[in-house]
């Protein structure tokens, strides 16, 4: 299998439509970069403009800043189409068959769509494991329409992860940027089978990072990316990309009380979990072997049970310790923990600052795996 950070390799009709979904994307785009490019020239020229009272006034005619910012739009529209175009042979559509059974213990056959794509070009394919989850067959079916059935390699329900593999050759893959590396405010592109309208594009912005949602499963997914790229059913386990065509997220959830609010795995959760899953077949994620609670203050998570086999245990921390960092970042609730030692792999080892009857002790852990459920 390809290095994951490798360089990419690279609509439905609606007859009753008169405006395509690129004229909506590109009018979205507009309203977006005219207030940017407004905001950018006032705040160039505010910078760059000394106080002088002998200097005359200096003019920005609107034929100027309309010009610039048509180039701007252009450009962005050319990259938008561009990343759409190369990436969408790499996306594939998901159907999934499951059986279900009725009050009179009848089979009932059920279908699900989603998405994923390609993360190398020997048929490896990412997706959410919500989309999988249970099916009987999976299918999984590229651009042009061809048809494959795919096996599952591994999933995971802390991430909400899976990887499936077809047999194909020569396939189109995406590879992924470092979440550390991607800003709050940048231009995303979500590509997708929403509703199961295969390969549909929708534009956005990076709205936040470093969010935790509570899956319907009850699995905590940390470190997600929050995104107001229009998501949909179907979206699931496609790609979240910026403007280059790499992956910074994997499209996963939307918030049913609100729009514009949708979530997707990291990318760098993303590398973690494919890479278990294709050499170990589960994924080895860190252990503390701790039970906490929240504090009303917000100042650390008291520990209220311990697995007497674990690491933080053994290391010497107690039932009413309350843990106020990790590795000297501070933990101020349970999402921090968590999202702390999901960072970790196991065999590491970290220094975990509690406060224990006043004091506050460092105390070195070296951090286990966690116990496969």
């Amino acid at each position: 299998m390809e290095s994951l950070y490798e360089e990419p390799q690279v609509q439905p009709d609606f007859s009753k439509r008169k405006k395509s979904i690129w004229a909506r994307v590109l009018t979205a785009a507009l309203l977006v970069a005219v207030v940017f490019v407004s905001g950018l020239v006032g705040y160039v020229y505010g910078y760059n403009q000394k106080p002088d009272v002998t200097a005359g006034p200096v003019v920005v005619t609107t034929s100027e800043t309309s010009s610039t910012a048509s180039n701007l739009l252009v450009s962005l529209q050319n990259q938008i189409e561009l990343v759409a175009d190369r990436a969408s042979d790499a996306v594939v559509n998901i159907q999934t068959e499951s059986i279900s059974y009725d009050l009179w213990f009848q089979a009932v056959p059920s279908q699900g769509l989603g998405s994923g794509f390609f993360i190398s070009s020997d048929g490896y394919v990412l997706t959410n494991n919500h989309v999988i989850e249970g099916a009987r067959s999976i299918t999984v079916i590229t651009r042009d329409g061809k048809r494959y059935t795919a096996k599952v390699v591994g999933s995971d329900q802390l991430s909400d992860l899976a990887v499936l593999k077809v047999d194909i050759s020569g396939a189109k893959f995406l590879s992924f940027r470092s979440t550390d590396t991607v800003k709050v405010g940048e231009f995303v592109v979500a590509i997708g089978n929403p509703l199961g309208l295969s390969h549909s594009v929708t534009f956005g912005v990076l709205s936040a990072k470093e969010r935790s949602i509570q899956e319907p499963n009850g699995a905590l997914i940390v470190d997600m990316l929050q995104t107001d790229a229009a998501i949909n059913p179907g979206n699931s386990g496609g790609p979240l990309l910026d403007l280059n065509g790499k992956v910074v997220g994997i499209n996963t959830a939307i918030s049913t009380e609100g729009q514009g609010i949708g979530f997707a795995v990291s990318a760098d959760t993303a590398v973690k979990v494919v890479n278990d899953l294709i050499q170990h077949g589960y994924v080895r994620w860190a252990y503390l072997g701790v039970v906490t609670r929240d504090t009303s203050t917000d100042d650390g998570v008291v520990v209220v049970d311990m697995d007497a086999n674990g690491p933080a245990y053994k290391a010497g921390i107690k039932v009413g310790d309350k843990i106020v960092s990790l590795d000297g970042q501070a933990v101020r609730n349970q999402q921090d923990l968590n999202s702390l030692i999901r960072r970790k792999n196991p065999g590491d080892k970290i220094i975990v600052t509690v406060n224990r009857s006043g004091q506050n002790l460092n105390i070195t852990v070296t951090l286990g795996e966690r116990p496969k459920s």
